[in-house]
């Protein structure tokens, strides 16, 4: 077998297509963010409906210029379990 690179198609990819948005509520975006950040998240895990809230949290913070802090907690764990939300909050939600 004799390795190639990789063709890429010179037709860029829609955002939108490569993963869902819209607003907390939505069950098709809800699923993927929930899935999403199940996946990341590190130590005890949160009910759906705190992780929902807290990517609502999150969007507020977000649309008000303010540092998103939805997860309390000093450790490392916290804190990255605060920037994944944050992100994935902002990546689905906060269009």
């Amino acid at each position: 077998m004799t390795a190639a690179p990789i063709e890429m198609s010179s037709k860029p990819v829609e955002p939108e297509k490569l993963f869902p948005t819209g607003k907390v509520g939505d069950p098709e975006v809800d699923a993927f963010f929930l899935k999403g950040i199940k996946t990341a998240w590190a130590g005890e895990m949160p009910t759906d409906q705190q992780l929902l809230d807290a990517a609502a949290l999150a969007c507020k913070q977000h649309e008000a210029g303010q540092e998103i802090q939805v997860v309390n907690g000093t450790t490392e764990d916290a804190v990255n379990n605060n920037r994944n939300l944050a992100t994935y909050a902002r990546q689905l939600y906060c269009a």
